[in-house]
């Protein structure tokens, strides 16, 4: 079956083939929820990077990602800061994973 970037279960993404769950389906057949931890230095004179770390922040506020760490620190060579950020995303996933 094929991924849908897109389909969320529950208000979170799905990540996974994709198939169609029954409620009356015991809890080892239903999604489980995975998580995916992630860090990155982004840098605010990067326009690219500001985006990402708004999308980050966005999706926080949505509940689909936690904001684990945070930190930022002043470069006197390009008259920007840097964001140190870990960040975990919450997703469902098919319970054959």
């Amino acid at each position: 079956m094929a991924e849908d970037k897109n389909y969320k279960y529950n208000g979170l993404p799905f990540k996974g083939p994709l198939y169609f769950f029954k409620d009356s389906d015991s809890s080892d057949k239903k999604p489980k929820i995975d998580y995916n931890t992630n860090v990155k230095v982004f840098d605010s004179t990067d326009e690219e990077d500001m985006l990402k770390l708004g999308k980050i922040y966005t999706e926080a506020r949505r509940g689909i990602v936690k904001i684990e760490d945070t930190a930022k620190q002043y470069d006197e060579k390009t008259g920007g800061w840097k964001v140190y950020l870990v960040w975990t995303n919450r997703f469902y996933t098919s319970p054959d994973k």
